[in-house]
């Protein structure tokens, strides 16, 4: 892990760094199931979804080398990115609903 940190020490953009085959620091953790070198990236902002050129994701990379705890770190993360995604989802309906309403009031031409 000393040679991470001298990456991460560098800039944490180098956390997303991939090679020629688009696989990123976080896809090589996870297939060697180094989950705390896989948290490490990811608390370094490295994206714990990115897809290689193959379409594989880090979790991808974790199932197979059967690391279960990397398999459930990863999949926990990919849990909540959803709950967020839905959680942002309503809250733009929402919004959408009361600027909708504000015009509706506005075009009437009450306040």
């Amino acid at each position: 892990m000393p040679i991470m940190e001298l990456l991460l020490q560098h800039g944490p953009a180098h956390a997303g760094a991939a090679d020629f085959g688009g696989r990123t620091p976080c896809h090589m953790a996870a297939l060697k199931g180094h989950l705390g070198a896989v948290q490490r990236l990811v608390r370094a902002r490295a994206d714990a979804a990115a897809q290689a050129l193959d379409g594989r994701t880090p979790l991808d990379m974790a199932r197979r080398g059967q690391h279960a705890r990397v398999i459930g770190y990863l999949e926990g993360l990919q849990r909540q990115a959803e709950a967020d995604g839905e959680a942002l989802l309503a809250a733009r309906a929402v919004l959408r609903t009361l600027l909708q309403r504000a015009a509706d009031a506005a075009a009437a031409g009450t306040p």
